[in-house]
């Protein structure tokens, strides 16, 4: 699909800064909420919300590959290096990939460990998995593992978007396409 410039749309951006900022606040959240002490009373609030926001990130993430198969996305500049097309590709797909199964681990630890999702304590989200504590174990590691490697791969992106930005040339300055 041809693309009619070499910048994102406003609502690819848009979605972009939206779930970065997302992403970042679940994976910090995670973390802080994960070391606190259980009888701690904010603990079941952080809970609630990083589920919540973790509900909606998967569903803007649906969004946002739908606005790109019928809008499309600019191509990369032709003027970059072959392995740094590759190496972009690579990443991207391995952020996309887990932008999806991220969540769906931590949909299926709450079902293994018999917690329900109630987003924003509301409105309740189907159990589609029977509480089992082996797989919640299971489910568990691999939630952190794959927001970890997220985490890694978002970090290789920011690098490779500011290293053309500031050692490159005009033409392969890849950031101002979603800025």
């Amino acid at each position: 699909m041809n693309y009619p410039t070499d910048r994102y749309d406003a609502v690819a951006r848009a979605l972009h800064w939206l779930m970065a900022l997302m992403i970042f606040g679940l994976i910090g959240v995670g973390l802080y909420m994960g070391e606190l002490p259980r009888e701690d009373a904010l603990r079941p609030q952080l809970y609630m919300l990083h589920k919540t926001f973790g509900v909606l990130t998967l569903i803007l993430l649906v969004i946002r590959i739908a606005w790109k198969l019928m809008v499309g996305a600019p191509e990369l500049p032709r003027s970059l290096q072959r392995w740094e097309i590759n190496l972009a590709k690579a990443t991207k797909f391995g952020m996309y990939l887990l932008m999806l199964v991220t969540p769906i681990a931590g949909y299926a630890l709450s079902n293994f460990a018999d917690k329900p999702i109630a987003l924003f304590g509301v409105i309740e989200m189907p159990t589609l998995l029977a509480p089992d504590k082996e797989l919640k174990e299971i489910a568990e590691e691999l939630h952190e593992i794959f927001a970890f490697t997220l985490l890694g791969l978002v970090g290789l992106h920011v690098a490779g978007a500011l290293k053309h930005r500031l050692f490159g040339t005009p033409e392969t300055d890849v950031l101002r396409r979603i800025l």
